[in-house]
């Protein structure tokens, strides 16, 4: 009888591990909720990125709306000449329309890396 009980139980523990692996969750935002690093802001790197994601749709290069903000210097041209719009607009703030438009908010890391990007003075690094 011990001899049929222990190669089971090993069969049946390798399987529980192939079953179980293949279970996560990846909603990392969830998982890990203070893994946004608000401090490290990159144009390149970490903002550049939500834009890409988030606005060339609508306003990048040649896109349908204006204003365009398709590179950084479009991006920073827009935001020297309407103080204070973009942080508004990415948080449907002050009677301005919440962007991107027709679309759920942009995540909180998103939006205070945006603005901390910004209050640093728009930096292109």
């Amino acid at each position: 009888m011990k001899k049929v009980v222990l190669p089971t139980l090993i069969i049946a523990t390798i399987l529980s591990l192939f079953i179980f692996s293949g279970c996560y969750y990846d909603k990392g935002d969830i998982l890990y909720p203070n893994s946004c690093d608000t401090t490290a802001y990159k144009f390149s790197a970490d903002i550049k990125p939500i834009f890409v994601a988030n606005c060339d749709n609508c306003h990048g290069v040649g896109g349908p709306n204006l204003p365009e903000l398709g590179t950084y210097a479009l991006i920073k041209d827009y935001i020297d000449n309407n103080p204070g719009l973009m942080e508004d607009a990415i948080n449907g703030a002050n009677g301005i329309s919440l962007m991107p438009k027709n679309s759920p908010k942009m995540p909180d890391c998103s939006i205070n890396k945006i603005q901390n990007w910004i209050n640093a003075g728009a930096p292109n690094n």
